[in-house]
């Protein structure tokens, strides 16, 4: 999917250069060469597509072989950049229910929907419950 992603990208942008494309499904015995790849291209922005939280886990475990470029975990982006998904219409993205619609078209997702309001909720006690980092600095 990285790969068709990559060709839509390039038509629509054609200035736009790709240092290499590289699908999820990484074999033990291949990702090695593939680390190896990511650290000698040296690339400034690198998407990670492998749904959260493995992007994420990927990225922090990776990130010290290019540590100046900019990490992204952009999940399923590269389903709706190639073409194969489309996105929410625009009142349900507005609104902050893309994910509902990504539920409407994937409904086998259901059980990791349900981690969702469990998110939200964990979000509102942490921010209730602890300073603003920010007025922390300023307190100082």
């Amino acid at each position: 999917m990285a790969e068709q992603a990559a060709a839509v990208l390039q038509n629509q942008l054609p200035g736009l250069k790709f240092a290499g494309t590289q699908h999820g499904f990484l074999s033990v015995e291949n990702e090695p060469m593939f680390l190896e790849k990511l650290r000698s291209l040296q690339p400034r922005i690198i998407f990670v597509g492998l749904g959260v939280p493995r992007q994420e886990l990927w990225i922090a475990k990776h990130r010290h072989l290019c540590p100046d470029a900019i990490w992204v975990g952009v999940g399923g982006s590269f389903d709706i950049w190639a073409g194969s998904k489309t996105r929410a219409p625009a009142w349900l993205a507005n609104n902050h229910l893309e994910w509902l619609y990504r539920l409407y078209q994937e409904p086998w997702r259901w059980r990791r929907m349900l981690a969702l309001p469990k998110f939200a909720w964990r979000a509102i006690v942490y921010r209730v419950t602890q300073k603003n980092p920010v007025s922390k600095k300023l307190e100082q």
